[in-house]
């Protein structure tokens, strides 16, 4: 009889102690959740929160989207929807990185029964330092992954994976990212007025400007923006050019952790790159050194890879203004365009609507001048034509400012001229081929 008081009294102990434990991890677990609420930004990632809860109440997906920004704004999974008779899903998050895309591919694997992945590869989040994703400037794109999806062995493990140990505790306890907000009382203020909006609470975001421009999110992971490209984006700096291999290693390795993933559990998957604004290219340089290494990781696993930065133009006329609604993403008129070619060109396997480069591509196209590149001088902005063609054609040039109109250069071939770093207006540019006496084209470019 002793014995088994003693056993009872030790039993009684024992889920004290557990009830004390689960006591407080719940308490702190509260705290946390109230901390959160007061201190997370409810702007930083309205579409992450929408998209995660879309895709988990989503039944069923056939073929799942993965990628960034690029993948949102440029492919309408709706118009997939009608073209295949699928159900076609886009889980692809701003900036989302390859190693996101891992972590992302295995929630999806665990919760759906995936036919096909397709895999966008945006050069610009897996090359220089954006491609090194432990990097603590590159750490908020998957911190808002991991702050949506459910608590399982697959989060824990992106969580761990995806910084170094000084970055956990913002990584575990997101309102630690906001610790300069900790006593600005307003900031707090503003964060709970925002999170008891109804769009807030109701997982809904349209954006509306007084030209009557929208941006509005739709739950199976598109952005519908009737938004053009502004003459303000048609200036970028010039960079140094791509190297032999771009790919960062951490890039390279998560690539084929997602590619062997797939073919493990018997899922198609195809890579693709999605169309920018060829001044984003020019303005990069050697472009065609991650094509090459992309083609050769695709030959090695024997799948297929399409960039359709390389897609002819009477395939895919999309090389105007009135496409885009900024140098890298399309708008919803260029996203229709590009969706119907896309499904066109992955059903069918169109490998002939492809240049084998992008030099060979800007050869090939209309001759035009997409915008200018610039670099910074001592005193003055230098600012380069960039044009499909380094013959054949001749530039006239006006700059236009408070001031009036000025004549930079009449025509001529020199593509190069600089502008003051203390002055901005506009620059008219006027394009024609040599022997001939009327442009063919004519754009104007803000500085």
């Amino acid at each position: 009889m002793t014995q088994i008081n003693l056993f009872i009294s030790s039993f009684k102990k024992y889920y004290k102690r557990i009830g004390k434990i689960l006591f407080v991890m719940l308490l702190c677990l509260s705290m946390k959740n109230i901390l959160d609420y007061m201190y997370v930004n409810y702007d930083d990632s309205q579409w992450v929160r929408i998209i995660w809860r879309a895709f988990y109440n989503e039944e069923e997906i056939d073929n799942l989207y993965l990628g960034s920004s690029h993948v949102y704004c440029d492919l309408n999974p709706y118009l997939l929807d009608e073209l295949n008779g699928e159900n076609n899903f886009s889980l692809s998050t701003s900036a989302q990185r390859l190693n996101g895309s891992y972590y992302l591919l295995k929630e999806a694997d665990k919760e759906k029964e995936l036919s096909h992945v397709y895999l966008e590869l945006n050069y610009g989040l897996a090359t220089g330092k954006d491609g090194e994703f432990k990097d603590p400037d590159n750490l908020t794109a998957n911190w808002w992954n991991v702050d949506y999806m459910r608590f399982s062995p697959n989060k824990l493990e992106y969580m761990f994976t995806m910084c170094d140990k000084e970055n956990y505790p913002e990584t575990l306890l997101p309102f630690l990212r906001y610790k300069t907000r900790i006593f600005d009382l307003n900031y707090i203020k503003e964060q709970v007025e925002g999170k008891q909006k109804e769009n807030y609470k109701n997982y809904e975001f349209r954006s509306e400007n007084e030209q009557g421009q929208i941006i509005e999110f739709y739950e199976k992971g598109y952005w519908k923006v009737t938004r053009e490209l502004s003459p303000y984006g048609l200036l970028m700096e010039q960079k140094d050019g791509l190297q032999e291999n771009p790919l960062t290693q951490d890039a390279e390795t998560c690539l084929r952790k997602i590619i062997e993933y797939c073919q493990e559990e018997q899922i198609e998957i195809t890579l693709f790159s999605t169309p920018v604004y060829e001044l984003d290219l020019i303005a990069t340089g050697n472009y065609d050194a991650y094509v090459s290494q992309i083609n050769e990781i695709a030959e090695e696993y024997q799948i297929e890879y399409y960039d359709f930065n390389l897609c002819k133009e009477e395939k895919l006329p999309l090389q105007s203004v009135d496409n885009f609604w900024d140098t890298i993403h399309l708008n919803s008129k260029g996203a229709d365009t590009f969706t119907r070619v896309f499904w066109d060109v992955v059903e069918n396997n169109q490998k002939d609507y492809f240049y084998d480069s992008f030099e060979e591509k800007l050869n090939n196209a209309e001759e035009r001048v997409y915008g200018f590149t610039y670099s910074k001088g001592t005193e003055n902005r230098e600012f380069k034509i960039a044009s499909n063609r380094e013959e054949n054609l001749e530039y006239r040039v006006v700059n236009v400012s408070e001031d009036g109109e000025a004549l930079i250069q009449d025509y001529s071939t020199n593509k190069e001229f600089s502008i003051p770093y203390d002055t901005s207006g506009k620059c008219k540019v006027e394009v024609r081929r040599i022997g001939e006496t009327e442009a063919f084209q004519v754009m104007e470019i803000m500085y």
